[in-house]
């Protein structure tokens, strides 16, 4: 398999094909910085190539863009995938449709109910070879799950947060999505934040900012981190 070749499909799975070229960035605008955690600056995008050359890594590369409901998860994540040239996954399109039908009641998941999802979501990571995708991924131990014990694969999440406030404004306008605002009471209840020991997790805070500005930050922190575990040029 070649760096940039696509996942292949669990056997018993029926999601979409992850084989398309990621989009570009949609029209969910994107969040804020939780915690006492850091928030990188926005950088300077001068200084950012439209794409990455990431055709001889040394490394395989897992990158998880993770966050609460109307969080801009897929917006940033499309714009990654497309920028790293690596398929792109949208992680809620593998819940089972009994996970579905209690999202679209605004009926809270449980940890079993998410089991299973996460599972298929980690059994891709271990079949790709580079890979970008969103999960929700609100637990310290969803998390956990996703975090491969493999010194060959970097697996990183990318953290969006905006208040409650922001983010049920959001799901109350974007259209067309079964997780709408009612869920956000509970996600934020069941909310654990990046504790300071989870050193393979970036936040990036992005309220005021807008969809390019998150992206922007988003491709910023990538870039750095690649930079220095690659060992490229500075």
């Amino acid at each position: 398999m070649s760096a940039n070749d696509s996942p292949p499909k669990p056997a018993a799975l029926t999601g979409p094909d992850t084989t398309a070229t990621p989009s570009g960035v949609g029209t969910t605008t994107a969040p804020s910085s939780p915690g006492t955690t850091t928030t990188p600056p926005i950088p300077d995008t001068t200084t950012i190539p439209p794409t990455l050359d990431t055709t001889t890594l040394k490394h395989r590369w897992i990158w998880i863009v993770t966050g609460p409901t109307a969080s801009g998860k897929t917006s940033a994540a499309k714009a990654l995938a497309a920028y790293l040239n690596f398929p792109f996954i949208e992680g809620d399109d593998y819940h089972p449709p009994a996970n579905i039908a209690k999202m679209k009641d605004s009926i809270p998941l449980t940890d079993a109910d998410r089991a299973g999802w996460l599972a298929t979501l980690r059994d891709y990571e271990t079949r790709s070879s580079n890979l970008v995708m969103t999960c929700s991924a609100l637990k310290r131990a969803y998390r956990d799950i996703l975090r491969l014990d493999d010194v060959g694969v970097m697996v990183r999440f990318i953290f969006l947060d905006a208040p409650e406030e922001e983010l049920t404004r959001r799901a109350a306008e974007r259209k067309g999505h079964y997780a709408g605002p009612g869920l956000l009471k509970s996600q934020f209840e069941a909310l654990e934040r990046p504790g300071e020991d989870e050193g393979d997790l970036f936040v990036v805070g992005t309220v005021g900012r807008g969809v390019e500005g998150t992206v922007e930050g988003v491709r910023g922190v990538v870039r750095g981190v690649m930079r220095r575990e690659e060992g490229w040029g500075v």
